[in-house]
């Protein structure tokens, strides 16, 4: 009886570990690595400033709009940036913009006291 109830308890602790890992492996990529991924960095660079600086973006625009102007820049004026309208998927925009806003953040000086 004591090893049948180890045997289930062994088992079952193996198949939780298994759910938790792929749970963990299906994961969305974070906004880092989707910055990372879209070669956000080869024109915006590590921190969002050179050449072309992002890190204002949240503050002219609200999330909405960033997820817009990423989607299709043209619409806002004159821009080198390329359309990513179809390219990212819907669910990877917040990640996406949370870390733009990171970013920013990073970027403000901090206040004096």
């Amino acid at each position: 009886m004591v090893a049948k109830r180890f045997y289930v308890t062994t088992l079952a602790i193996l198949l939780a570990t298994q759910v938790l890992w792929a749970q963990k492996k299906n994961k969305s990529a974070t906004g880092k690595e989707l910055y990372k991924k879209y070669e956000c960095v080869s024109c915006h660079g590590k921190y969002g400033k050179t050449p072309f600086d992002l890190t204002q973006a949240i503050e002219k625009y609200d999330e909405q709009k960033v997820k817009d102007y990423i989607k299709n820049p043209k619409n806002f004026g004159n821009t080198r940036m390329p359309s990513y309208e179809g390219r990212i998927a819907e669910d990877q925009y917040p990640e996406l913009i949370e870390y733009i806003i990171k970013l920013g953040r990073q970027a403000q000086p901090s206040p004096r006291s």
